[in-house]
């Protein structure tokens, strides 16, 4: 955005639709993503770039471990890349969790695929790390040899401490079972999302 001569670019109110700013020299332009809507942060800078310009800077956010490790597979495609997931779910996108819940994406195109050539190990939760034999151990006591190490271990939600906050019909929205215990409760129901 510096190099286009922007110090600031302000944007207010919200698209109808997916969409993504493109800035380019004088032109700044607001163009449909509706295209990439849904693809992983990889998936997505190859779609503008192919969209736009090949050499682009493309600034997305995603899934911490898938993006790793498509970096990783780009910079070294023979190195074998494993990711441990506590979920026993596909990955998925958690910023997409409000707009499931709200009825505004599927759940059959919320999940994402890992980048080809990685291992994906699903309900594997790692919980102790042995450097001394360079294991990762899980909770189900299983053991995966590492060379190098990289920990995606996301965030936690908090509630916040008032009264009231841990009443059975308030919420954290996290992950996938955050929408089901929501849906349990209030069966047939959307909200709004955004």
């Amino acid at each position: 955005m510096k190099y286009a001569g922007y110090d600031l670019i302000i944007i207010e109110g919200k698209a109808k639709k997916p969409v993504y700013l493109w800035v380019n020299d004088a032109a700044v332009e607001i163009l449909n993503a509706g295209e990439i809507w849904g693809k992983s942060v990889p998936e997505t800078t190859e779609a503008i770039r192919a969209a736009t310009d090949e050499e682009a800077s493309v600034a997305c956010i995603g899934p911490a471990a898938l993006c790793a490790a498509a970096t990783l597979r780009r910079a070294d495609p023979k190195a074998r890349v494993t990711i441990l997931c506590r979920e026993s779910d596909r990955p998925y996108a958690r910023m997409a969790l409000p707009y499931l819940l709200a009825g505004r994406i599927e759940e059959k195109n919320f999940f994402l695929t890992p980048p080809a050539g990685v291992e994906l190990h699903l309900g594997e939760e790692a919980v102790r790390i042995a450097t001394d034999r360079r294991e990762v151990e899980t909770a189900g006591g299983k053991a995966f040899p590492y060379d190098r190490l990289l920990i995606a271990s996301g965030a936690s939600p908090e509630k916040p401490k008032i009264q009231g906050g841990n009443l059975p019909f308030v919420f954290t929205i996290r992950d996938l079972p955050d929408i089901v215990r929501i849906r349990t409760r209030l069966p047939g129901r959307t909200g709004r999302a955004g």
